[in-house]
């Protein structure tokens, strides 16, 4: 499963499935190299919307941009 949620992830456009997969990866593999890497990939993406794409994590229920998941991802796992 965990592999199926990597895999999938970097290729969804859907900002829901991006934000679950990626909280669902640092839930149960902590924030390895890999996911490290896709999270500053993801905060440095330039988006040209208006409104950043906004995704509901099926973990928590928030409701938030992608960029926020990462960013949220990478605090929280930087003294680990």
């Amino acid at each position: 499963m965990q592999n199926m949620l990597w895999t999938e992830m970097p290729d969804t456009s859907n900002p829901s499935e991006r934000g679950s997969f990626l909280s669902l990866l640092v839930s149960v593999r902590g924030l390895t190299p890999d996911l490290r890497e896709w999270c500053r990939a993801e905060c440095d993406r330039h988006n040209d919307a208006i409104v950043a794409p906004l995704g509901m994590d099926i973990a928590t229920g928030f409701i938030r941009p992608v960029r926020e998941f990462a960013a949220t991802a990478l605090l929280e796992n930087r003294a680990k």
